[in-house]
């Protein structure tokens, strides 16, 4: 893919299998820029499971150095907590850095920290480790970039970071709820077997999860008012935003039903939306 020295792109690989199985990788952002910065392919860390708000790890290389792209978490907050293990030498660390970025990569100093002793240790061997916590509060929801510089009597982890620099980590502060709406709802004959409901729905967000579509039944008892029967599923699992599924209803439990479609994004962020009218 050709990409121009100033177009970004989020970037993902989806893949599946004969038996209709689906995987997705980690997004990352990348520019025609970092071209200029390629270097040795070095792997990188094992990403979260799922969307956090912090991140444990050894300390990458700081901003300059050889790294692959960053994998992309995303949270449903505005206070993104970092958290990192810091492998230091018997002084530990004098210093420690947040650089904070939004997408344009304009970097700014965001927060700092004092001296840190390293810990005890019985064995001479044995690396000693200091964890270092940083909070930032994003202003608003995108992206943000972040860069963590460690100090210690053997000087800084690496240098200050220019405006273009890629972060460290990358992180998508998203606190808004996805849209969706049943479109229609048209019932069917299906012969001995009662009916079928073709249930259309429209579910859009910046961030959707790539299986984001949950849909549920309400059973209407007209003789038991008092009785509020539980929602079920009409599928199994979450499945795709293909706006539209077909539904046997089931026969004895009732013949009015609500239906409910819940839509969720990569932040962890849900909306839901059901059916005022009883279908019948």
């Amino acid at each position: 893919w050709q990409l121009k020295t100033n177009d970004r792109m989020q970037v993902r690989i989806v893949a599946t299998d004969r038996a209709g199985n689906r995987t997705e990788s980690d997004s990352v952002f990348v520019s025609g820029k970092d071209a200029e910065k390629s270097g040795d392919f070095v792997p990188k860390t094992p990403p979260l499971n799922g969307a956090s708000s912090s991140r444990e790890t050894d300390v990458r290389p700081a901003a300059g150095s050889k790294v692959a792209q960053p994998s992309l978490h995303y949270i449903n907050t505005k206070k993104v907590s970092l958290k990192v293990n810091a492998t230091v030498g018997p002084s530990g660390l004098t210093k420690s850095y947040l650089y904070a970025a939004d997408d344009k990569l304009v970097w700014v100093k965001s927060k700092e920290n004092g001296p840190q002793a390293a810990p005890e240790t019985t064995a001479p061997d044995k690396p000693r480790v200091v964890p270092v916590d940083f909070e930032y509060e994003a202003k608003e929801d995108g992206l943000f970039n972040f860069i963590i510089i460690m100090v210690s009597h053997a000087g800084p982890s690496g240098r200050v970071p220019k405006t273009g620099d890629p972060g460290q980590i990358q992180v998508m502060v998203d606190t808004t709820k996805p849209v969706v709406e049943i479109i229609s709802t048209r019932v069917a004959t299906n012969g001995d077997r009662g009916a079928v409901v073709d249930i259309r729905w429209k579910a859009t967000d910046a961030n959707i999860a790539p299986v984001p579509i949950k849909l549920e039944y309400q059973a209407i008892r007209r003789n038991r008012p008092g009785d509020v029967a539980e929602w079920k599923a009409i599928t199994p699992d979450w499945i795709d935003n293909t706006g539209q599924h077909t539904w046997s209803a089931p026969t004895g439990e009732a013949y009015e039903f609500l239906i409910r479609v819940t839509c969720k994004d990569r932040a962890g962020n849900e909306n839901k939306f059901e059916t005022v009218k009883p279908i019948n």
